[in-house]
Order: structure tokens, then C-alpha cells, then sequence
């Protein structure tokens, strides 16, 4: 990126020195795409800057590398000042012109294998993807037919629910000792804390699926145990004197 924005800094001082009789359009046409391209690059590298310095990217950079797909906007501004500079090579070009063409059809060739097994990737996790969008919509079917509209989960689980179910099935976030966890939409929490009804849904052999039996049964309460596909449901039993944080 810092080759690509220096060319388009040297195009745009170029621009600004070109003959006077230069047709005032087509000047200004190309320092406004020119401009376009070197905002698009300064965002990049801010999205890249944040992106490093922030404590929740260095403690889970996998998940949190969603972040920088808006990093694809600026593609364009990357690839065509390389392309130009590549397909204006010629036999009379001299030698920096050649050297500096090598050196944009290396950056171009990188980028396009970068693409490309991103590509290849990403169609190598398809089956998987599906596999879990049906198991979701089979396990947002269970809950459905068990009237479980108000459920408490843990973080994944439960903005993954909410949203493929359309809100039909609203989620409250867990930790994995079933306490209060990171709820990104407080209002959820507040109706949900205030159905006594509410059932827990947790992966099988997960931390919260281990500990909410144990809770339960410290706190002399029942629930009734369901099982789908990856998952483990829990409907409490006069739930209603349960208390968050007490375990």
C-alpha cells in the first residue's frame, strides 16, 4: 500500500505541473480519482492501525480478523496503479521503467494468489457452513415447538439464534458459570431476566452445559433436559427464585 499511495502522490505532483493548455477537465478528473484512491489507501491503513492496536485483536486475532473485510473496498485503488504502470511497459521503456514494472507485476501476481486462496478457501468451508446453518435451523425449530422464545445461551450461540430466527427466539448471553456475560443489546437481558420460563440452551459437553446441572442442583431446583443435535436444553422448574451470581 505505501508504493501504491506513493504513485498516486506522484501522478497528483505531476498533474499539478503539467502544460497550461491541458484540458481543464480531464485534469481534474484524474486528481479527483487520483484523491479517491490515496482516502481509500489512508483508511485502509488506519483500519489496519486500529485493528493492531486494539487488546481484543491480540487476544483472539482469528475472530476478530471480520474486521478487516472492508479492507476488499480498496482493492481497485491498490491493483490499478500497479496494472498501469505493467501494461504501459514497452521495448523502448527504459531500464527503471522495466525494473519498477517487475516489481508491480510481482505485488499484482502476490495479490492475485492472496485472492485466490481465499477463494479456494472459502468454497473448502461451504459443506461445513452448511452443515451448521442446518443444524441451526433444526435446533431454532426444536425451540419453536417448545414455545422456548426466551432463552439464555452463551455468546455465539445466542446472537447466532436471534438473528437467524429473525427475533422470533430473543437470547440473553451467559457466562460459563451462568452468570451475567456480554449482552451487546441490554433489552434482551431485561425481558428475558423477567421470564421465569426462560430455557438455556448450551453446546453439548460445553463449560455452561457442565455447570448449569451442578447449579441447579446446589440451589435445589429441577429442570426438565432435552437433547438436539449439538444441543443441550435445559427448562427449569419454578425458576422464578433463581439468582443470577450465586453459585
Amino acid at each position: 500500500m505505501i508504493i501504491v499511495a506513493f504513485q498516486n502522490i506522484r501522478a497528483i505532483w505531476r498533474l499539478r505541473h503539467k502544460a497550461q493548455d491541458s484540458a481543464a477537465a480531464v485534469k481534474r478528473q484524474s486528481s479527483i480519482r487520483y484523491f479517491a484512491r490515496l482516502m481509500l489507501l489512508a483508511s485502509a491503513c488506519l483500519t489496519i492501525l486500529l485493528f493492531t492496536y486494539s487488546p481484543v485483536s491480540a487476544l483472539d486475532p482469528w475472530s476478530s480478523s471480520r474486521y478487516l473485510f472492508c479492507l476488499l473496498v480498496t482493492t481497485p485503488a491498490i491493483i490499478a496503479p500497479l496494472w498501469k504502470h505493467v501494461s504501459a511497459l514497452n521495448a523502448t521503456s527504459s531500464w527503471k521503467a522495466k525494473l519498477l514494472a517487475a516489481l508491480n507485476g510481482t505485488i499484482l501476481l502476490y495479490i492475485a494468489v492472496i485472492l485466490l486462496m481465499g477463494f479456494v478457501n472459502t468454497e473448502k468451508t461451504v459443506p461445513s457452513i452448511q452443515a451448521v446453518n442446518r443444524q441451526q435451523e433444526a435446533l431454532i425449530s426444536g425451540l419453536l415447538r417448545l414455545h422456548a422464545t426466551h432463552i439464555y445461551s452463551e455468546y455465539w450461540t445466542c446472537d447466532r439464534i436471534s438473528f437467524q430466527s429473525n427475533e422470533r427466539i430473543i437470547c440473553a448471553v451467559v457466562t460459563n458459570h451462568i452468570e451475567q456475560g456480554y449482552n451487546r443489546y441490554l433489552p434482551y437481558w431485561s425481558i428475558i431476566t423477567k421470564d421465569p420460563h426462560a430455557f438455556y440452551i448450551f453446546p453439548l459437553r460445553s463449560s455452561p452445559a457442565f455447570h448449569f446441572p451442578r447449579i441447579m442442583a446446589f440451589e435445589h431446583r429441577h429442570f426438565r433436559r432435552y437433547i438436539f443435535d449439538g444441543y443441550v436444553v435445559f427448562q427449569p422448574i419454578h425458576i422464578s427464585n433463581f439468582q443470577f451470581g450465586k453459585t
